[in-house]
């Protein structure tokens, strides 16, 4: 889900930074607007929140238990493999918020806009993102609440068949 999620709010920022573009609220042509969206989207949000997770969570956690950090575990054929593995760890909001302002503060300076204009826009196009990748994890059971026993609470698949989730052995 989180690949469609992605998708969608790339699809959605595109649309809307195409939109203010074609409106004059965004100082860059429209044919940069694509340029713009692909750089903020795949150095920022993907690269950036991964990396983010691989040195702020990942780092510290096998630093304490002794093990090899997901940034050092090489292979032959991939370096850096360790960083690949999505499947072995998430993404990080605040790495995927550094990089991509870094990333825009870049494209800035490259197509010589703005960077106050580039961060307004860009600052827009933050909710769609946020709302499609909260939709993700709802959908992947990962925003749990309280147990509670009321007829309209959430049932998520794990927790249907999971024995240790019964109602007759919550008290």
């Amino acid at each position: 889900w989180y690949g469609f999620s992605y998708l969608m709010g790339f699809l959605g920022a595109y649309i809307l930074i195409r939109k203010l573009a074609s409106d004059g609220m965004l100082r860059l042509p429209r044919e940069k607007v694509a340029d713009l969206v692909l750089n903020s989207c795949i150095f920022g949000v993907l690269i950036g929140g991964r990396l983010g997770f691989v040195l702020f969570y990942d780092l510290p956690n096998a630093l304490k238990d002794h093990i090899t950090p997901l940034l050092w575990q090489f292979n032959d054929t991939f370096p850096y493999w360790g960083v690949l593995r999505v499947m072995d760890g998430g993404m990080s909001a605040h790495g995927g918020i550094l990089f991509t302002l870094l990333a825009l503060a870049w494209f800035a300076k490259k197509y010589r806009v703005s960077l106050v204009n580039i961060l307004d826009a860009s600052s827009m196009v933050v909710p769609i993102g946020l709302c499609f990748g909260r939709i993700a994890n709802f959908i992947n059971g990962e925003l749990y609440g309280h147990i509670t026993h009321v007829p309209w609470a959430v049932k998520f698949p794990s927790e249907l068949f999971a024995p240790t989730n019964r109602v007759d052995e919550i008290p």
